[in-house]
């Protein structure tokens, strides 16, 4: 049994993602936690295959490195949308998680430093050039989580502004510390 021997989400996804790409059969994730052996997911396969739901594995390509990059119609919109109203948060995610126990905040810290090293769009911010707005992607990023003490909403509300697109990373975290 995939989950008696270790199996969770991510690795599940990894092993859809390995049938997908070598018999185009994209399965739901569902499949496997209904069929979480060998057998049962060799059936669940083989009826996808006599069912001809094939679904083409489409690997993405690397893009070539560049200094720049041109935006998308999407990024062009809020661009020039973040540009009009220079003080909108209006597209910002913003997310809350209440947390107990001891936590290290240099962990935290050093996870967020992690993700941004790792994935380059936490490294994408907005330029000009000639006149046409691109994204670069910047090597290193100072990331430093906020902390915060105390009243709740008010930090919230401090933490809840607008960002400088012009200026990785296009993210922050923050932590609040609250005494029971």
């Amino acid at each position: 049994n995939f989950f008696q021997m270790g199996g969770q989400s991510l690795k599940a996804a990894l092993v859809l993602s390995r049938i997908h790409k070598q018999l185009d059969i994209g399965l739901p994730m569902g499949e496997l936690f209904r069929a979480p052996t060998i057998r049962g997911l060799a059936v669940v396969v083989k009826k996808y295959i006599e069912d001809k739901k094939e679904d083409r594995y489409i690997s993405l390509d690397l893009v070539e490195e560049k200094e720049y990059y041109f935006l998308t119609s999407a990024q062009k919109r809020l661009y020039i949308l973040h540009h009009m109203g220079t003080n909108s948060i209006n597209y910002n995610m913003t997310m809350v998680v209440r947390l107990e126990g001891v936590l290290s905040l240099s962990g935290v810290e050093d996870t967020f430093r992690k993700l941004i090293e790792r994935h380059e769009s936490f490294r994408t911010f907005f330029d000009v050039v000639e006149s046409v707005p691109v994204q670069r992607i910047s090597r290193r990023v100072q990331f430093k989580l906020e902390v915060y003490d105390g009243h709740v909403d008010r930090n919230i509300s401090q933490f809840i502004r607008p960002f400088d697109l012009s200026r990785a990373p296009l993210l922050r975290a923050g932590i609040i510390n609250v005494s029971k």
